[in-house]
């Protein structure tokens, strides 16, 4: 063995480890960014500036400084944050490094920037910059919720006007149809939101967003649906309206005990307050309704008779404008939300209407339990979410509501189609009044 190859290879040691050494002494401390956490409105841009902690060290090979000095920055997430520029240069007189980047927001949402400066082509500072993307509300969008949150209001007017005290009264004389709904709005249903958020959804404030929304009462559109499937609308009205006022306290007793689990993670605490007054405020026009009822019949009767229509041009007019006014949304729907929202919503009205006929309740019952379980109030699921967590996560949290909305009517779309198939009479069917000459129709009892 050659006597030189030993010590050529501690040279080369002791050479790369001066190097690394040089190199290392070159920058010390750490970057100081201003301000030291970015937020910017998505679709705006802004400057971060910073400045070295630590003078520039001499080369203690040959007591010379670094000539040249480069910037390279990246971001986590270039579909929520863009750092398109990174600018730096050595201030003599105070021997540090100073220089700016620019982060442009695309999509609301978080990211980090990754900052690397090099002298003379050796890394010598690398840090992380925080950045957060917050919702930029347009004109369009401050008009779409104004327009949402009055339109909830008057229809949840016209509901307490539409609720027939007396057929409530005698419909929980056989409380089999509202104690059933009962289980499975705010049973089954949070259960089955607990479940999927866990396994299906990765961030925290997407979790919480599934298990408020599976949390919420039913919504309006329930009665609707009930109406067009053939259901019983007196035990609709009356499941909407119980689980309306019950979720003023089944709400947070799921929110303050399974929820703390996706809080933890989502918000720095729960809002208890910001939560109940929320609920409150959703029940408030249905007041309105009910006491129209005794002191304006006139009103009532109008309102009664515009239910309906006044429903379904509500949930057309969210459908179109609100898919307008907020198509990011649109790009953040990944096919874990949708596959979740599925799960939630379609499970449940599997298990609303098996537990129903499985009770023994008339398939007419058995449609407004399906129904009922199913259809979760959207609004009140927005509006907690909203107040509860801070900005952007409330945002991007309403996405799994909003998402599972659109999901919501396909099944039932599907099942009316298939029920208006099965009723459309055949000519075996027809029969022919002599007297007039008509020829009139006998429907097909599919129930």
């Amino acid at each position: 063995m050659c006597p030189m190859l030993p010590i050529t290879l501690l040279a080369i040691l002791l050479f790369a480890f001066i190097e690394l050494t040089s190199a290392a002494s070159i920058g010390t401390g750490s970057l100081r960014f201003e301000p030291d956490m970015v937020q910017v409105f998505d679709g705006q841009s802004t400057m971060v500036v910073f400045r070295s902690t630590e003078p520039i060290n001499e080369n203690p090979r040959d007591g010379s400084k670094p000539t040249v000095f480069e910037c390279f920055v990246k971001s986590s997430s270039e579909a929520t944050a863009i750092t398109d520029m990174c600018e730096v240069h050595y201030n003599s007189s105070t021997r540090h490094l100073e220089g700016r980047l620019r982060v442009k927001g695309d999509l609301i949402g978080h990211a980090v920037a990754d900052v690397e400066i090099r002298a003379d082509s050796v890394e010598i500072h690398r840090q992380q910059l925080s950045i957060t993307v917050i919702l930029y509300k347009t004109v369009v969008q401050h008009i779409f919720l104004g327009s949402v949150i009055l339109l909830v209001s008057l229809n949840y007017v016209n509901m307490g006007c539409a609720i027939d005290m007396h057929l409530i009264k005698e419909t929980l004389k056989k409380p089999i149809g509202p104690i059933v709904g009962l289980v499975t709005q705010f049973g089954v249903m949070p259960s089955i939101a607990y479940v999927v958020a866990t396994n299906f959804l990765d961030e925290a404030y997407l979790k919480l967003g599934l298990f408020t929304f599976g949390c919420s009462p039913g919504g309006g559109a329930s009665n609707m649906w009930t109406v067009l499937l053939g259901g019983n609308l007196d035990l609709s009205v009356t499941m909407t309206f119980i689980s309306t006022i019950a979720s003023l306290g089944f709400m947070p007793l799921w929110l303050f005990t399974a929820g703390k689990t996706f809080f933890k993670e989502a918000a720095p605490k729960i809002p208890f307050q910001n939560i109940v007054s929320g609920l409150v405020a959703m029940v408030i026009p249905l007041g309105v309704g009910l006491i129209m009822q005794r002191y304006c019949p006139k009103g009532t009767a109008f309102c009664r008779k515009i239910l309906a229509p006044f429903s379904v041009m509500m949930i057309i007019f969210i459908v179109i404008f609100g898919t307008y006014a907020n198509l990011y949304m649109f790009r953040l729907i990944t096919w874990e939300i949708a596959l979740a929202t599925v799960l939630n919503v379609w499970t449940g009205f599997l298990i609303g209407i098996i537990l129903a006929r499985v009770i023994g309740l008339p398939w007419r019952d058995a449609i407004a339990v399906m129904v009922e379980t199913g259809i979760q109030n959207t609004g009140v699921a927005i509006v907690l979410l909203g107040v509860s967590l801070p900005k952007p996560d409330g945002d991007m949290a309403t996405i799994v509501p909003v998402a599972a909305s659109t999901v919501t009517p396909i099944p039932l779309t599907i099942l009316w189609l298939a029920l208006r198939y099965l009723r459309c009479p055949s000519s075996k069917d027809k029969v022919r009044d002599m007297s007039n000459g008509e020829v009139k129709f006998q429907p097909i009892e599919t129930a």
